[in-house]
């Protein structure tokens, strides 16, 4: 067990340090954890709306809870997803002092996205 743990910390955990040291990696490390709030909001949604008991589901469906729940989480993970590829966009930008590109060609972007 003590080799292991010397192999692990002698050879592995440097190469770790390296890696986890490369900008790009760090730039979806944090783009992700930028959204983490709304991975929380939306799964807090989901597991309100289908817990696993059928009574409650049957209360939700009706008493038109469900469509109002299924809608929050469904529009949470979206925004999620938006705002994860825009940290992981933004992240390097900071980092090599880019960010009057990157606001630049924001609103080429929305306008030019199909409706």
């Amino acid at each position: 067990m003590k080799k292991l743990f010397s192999f692990l910390e002698n050879k592995l955990a440097p190469l770790g340090e390296k890696i986890g040291s490369q900008r790009h990696l760090k730039a979806l490390r944090e783009g992700v954890l930028i959204a983490m709030p709304l991975v929380l909001l939306g799964s807090f949604f989901v597991l309100i709306k289908d817990f696993p008991v059928d009574a409650w589901v049957t209360f939700l469906k009706d008493n038109g809870i469900y469509p109002i729940l299924d809608a929050v989480a469904n529009n949470s993970f979206g925004l999620m997803a938006l705002i994860t590829a825009f940290g992981i966009a933004y992240r390097p930008m900071t980092l090599m002092a880019c960010l009057p590109v990157f606001f630049h060609w924001q609103p080429s972007f929305w306008l030019l996205l199909p409706s």
